[in-house]
């Protein structure tokens, strides 16, 4: 389903000053006139910067901004919704009653759940009652996924049977991995060489760049392809720095 050019998504995740990670990596890769942000947690810089001062949404400013972008004020409701880190397990009810009520106004509506919850090399990085409340309230009601192998591993009991799964990174030293399922059956898949001591962010700008594919109504093969390639571009071009690097027009990444 193509919804056009000027469709847009929510995006619910955190928002950091420094470190372009969640919002700040999503943002900047596929340009802002596609989203509208919702900050679930306001963060200085990332957390491997070094100890960050943060401050979660409260539930009003959150439910608030949550039914304003969904919904639209004046303008047409959101097409896509793409969920990403939650500052505790209240955000994530929040969020779920959200998007089953959007949902059942219209169930062409698609929700893609990045499940924010860890990794290989840190394990959890949020409490166990939030990785909890979304493997129960979010990840069922997902239409689309982009967890790491980690998360994979954790929340594949409770993916819907139709979902689409795009599993963005592994444990292999010398290869980066990616494969996108649907009922647990791999349908496409992309390598590339891994680079050591890559910057943070390039999950949250992959699934960014997916989810504005799937808006513009591709494939999620297509849209899969697509936001690994441009992955690696950005990453080419952030070298072995701390942050990510993105090209000087956003244009360059959000072409359809």
């Amino acid at each position: 389903m193509n919804h056009g050019q000027n469709a847009h998504m929510v995006a619910a995740s955190s928002l950091v000053a420094m470190g372009n990670v969640g919002l700040s990596a999503i943002i900047p890769a596929i340009g802002f006139r596609h989203v509208r942000p919702c900050p679930t947690i306001m963060l200085n810089h990332h957390p491997g910067l070094g100890g960050p001062v943060a401050s979660p949404t409260d539930a009003s400013c959150l439910q608030a901004m949550l039914h304003d972008g969904l919904m639209g004020v004046e303008a047409e409701p959101a097409q896509l919704m793409l969920t990403g880190y939650f500052a505790n397990c209240a955000q994530v009810r929040l969020v779920a009653e959200a998007i089953r009520a959007w949902k059942a106004q219209d169930p062409k509506r698609i929700y893609l759940c990045d499940p924010v919850m860890g990794d290989d090399h840190t394990g959890l990085y949020v409490g166990e009652d939030v990785a909890r409340a979304m493997i129960d309230e979010l990840v069922p009601e997902a239409d689309h996924l982009t967890p790491n192998y980690f998360e994979w591993s954790l929340i594949r009991n409770a993916v819907g049977k139709d979902s689409h799964v795009a599993i963005t990174s592994n444990a292999e030293t010398s290869i980066m991995h990616a494969e996108l399922l649907r009922a647990g059956q791999v349908i496409a898949g992309c390598d590339a060489g891994r680079q050591d001591h890559a910057p943070n962010g390039l999950g949250d700008a992959f699934s960014g760049i997916y989810a504005l594919g799937l808006l513009h109504g591709d494939a999620p093969s297509k849209a899969f392809d697509v936001a690994f390639s441009r992955i690696q571009q950005i990453l080419q071009l952030s070298g072995h720095g701390p942050h990510l690097t993105f090209p000087a027009q956003n244009q360059e990444l959000a072409a359809p």
